[in-house]
């Protein structure tokens, strides 16, 4: 890697890295109770540190599994388990920490022993009381409803590390997952397909953050994301429940899509009175997916108007009540040669996405943010010298005059060569 390119890199980092969020320190618990209802007194403070964030023209910097996974300094081994929660590649690159950490509830709670699941908890808790106390934000590709259970030598049970995409959606059985759930089909015995959810999915991840020490530790928690796309068992596709049940009288359309996000979140809260969750809701692009909200010939030629954007966004939102992030994830296509494809072409359109985002959640009083994006091209741009975290991802934000409170990239896989969303030391 060329000195100069790191170089520009770390002025990034060291402008936009991690924000002090002095959570502990604060205001009176009445007034946050009241406005707050579910979550504990540094929950809503970190929450309103971050609307704070999202209101300045800079953002916190995070990564998914950031200190968990990555290339290491020269592709060395990256770390061992004693450094969990304090080495990373933005790190190593920059002498800076990373101010946001990502991790999934299948790495967290769903896998067995045997794959070394509480390192993500350590992980967690190190990042949490390391300085200030960095930001932690969960996701989950949760395994669809017909994905069975592996079994590890001992007979613990685990969730495959697969099964969370549709492959066919005129046959796949998964393709109806979604659909038993939220009109209660039967499971087996007198058992539906929603206990399925709060039995083997819900409850085993609520049993992880008791077990780990997590429940007190304030969690971005972000479900069933991406869900204007068609491959994941909750996508666009599977919401037309008539279709996949074969009756009329059933929860169907978007509403099948809101009623599976709600019924989740009211589990945690109301049923495990959870307080340490900051419920995050994040699409995919915008207007460009089968069943969007737009005219299809704006949306086709990326010239969709600020209304119709903003009316896809909102098209499956669960509601005010159930949401205090609002993201969006943003991944740019590998250049090839077409017109679309280059870096300056996606980050002007996509700056049109996260403006329709953050000015909605101006208005509602939420947080914007960025909650997954990454370069699918970085790779080809190793040695030439690539301006895309100074340049395109800022264009991404700054051009139409968007601010958001932080922005995830994607990890960075050691063992798959060409899989990497940042810069790596080497």
């Amino acid at each position: 890697m060329q000195k100069q390119k790191v170089r520009a890199l770390t002025i990034f980092y060291v402008s936009l890295s991690m924000v002090s969020l002095p959570y502990k320190a604060v205001a009176s618990s009445q007034q946050q109770r009241s406005q707050y209802p579910f979550m504990n007194e540094s929950t809503s403070h970190l929450l309103r540190n971050l609307k704070k964030i999202s209101d300045l023209p800079h953002f916190i910097f995070g990564q998914q599994r950031a200190t968990l996974t990555g290339i290491g300094e020269y592709g060395q081994d990256p770390w061992d388990d004693g450094q969990y929660g304090r080495s990373s590649d933005v790190k190593s690159l920059t002498g800076k920490e990373v101010g946001l950490l990502g991790i999934d509830v299948w790495d967290l709670a769903m896998k067995n022993a045997s794959w070394n699941r509480d390192a993500y908890a350590h992980a967690i808790r190190e990042f949490h009381s390391f300085g200030n106390g960095g930001v932690i934000t969960l996701d989950w590709h949760m395994r669809a409803c017909d994905i069975p259970d592996d079994v590890d030598s001992s007979g613990e049970p685990s969730v495959p590390g697969w099964g969370f995409y549709v492959d066919d959606w005129n046959y796949d059985s998964n393709r109806s997952c979604l659909c038993r759930i939220v009109n209660e089909e039967p499971w087996y015995g007198q058992k539906t397909w929603k206990d399925w959810l709060y039995e083997m999915k819900l409850n085993r991840f609520a049993t992880q953050l008791r077990r780990q020490e997590l429940a007190d530790i304030p969690i971005i928690l972000r479900l069933f994301h991406e869900h204007n796309g068609n491959w994941f068992w909750w996508g666009q596709k599977a919401w037309d429940c008539q279709k996949h049940l074969g009756r009329d009288q059933v929860i169907s359309g978007v509403e099948a899509y809101k009623t599976l996000f709600r019924m989740s979140i009211d589990y945690l809260r109301l049923d495990h009175g959870f307080q340490n969750f900051i419920i995050g809701y994040s699409t995919d692009r915008l207007c460009k997916h089968e069943g969007h909200f737009c005219d299809d010939w704006r949306a086709k030629m990326d010239r969709a108007y600020d209304e119709e954007l903003q009316n896809d966004y909102l098209a499956a939102y669960p509601g005010d009540e159930y949401v205090d992030i609002m993201g969006i994830d943003l991944y740019f296509a590998e250049d090839k040669g077409e017109s679309w494809q280059t870096a300056d072409y996606q980050s002007k359109v996509y700056s049109r996405y996260v403006k329709a985002v953050s000015d909605l959640a101006r208005q509602r009083q939420k947080v914007a943010a960025i909650t997954e994006i990454g370069n699918q091209n970085i790779g080809n741009e190793k040695y030439n010298g690539s301006q895309w975290f100074s340049k395109h991802l800022m264009q991404t934000i700054e051009k139409e005059g968007a601010t958001v409170a932080y922005v995830m990239a994607w990890e960075n896989r050691r063992q798959r060569a060409g899989e990497y969303f940042i810069p790596f030391r080497g």
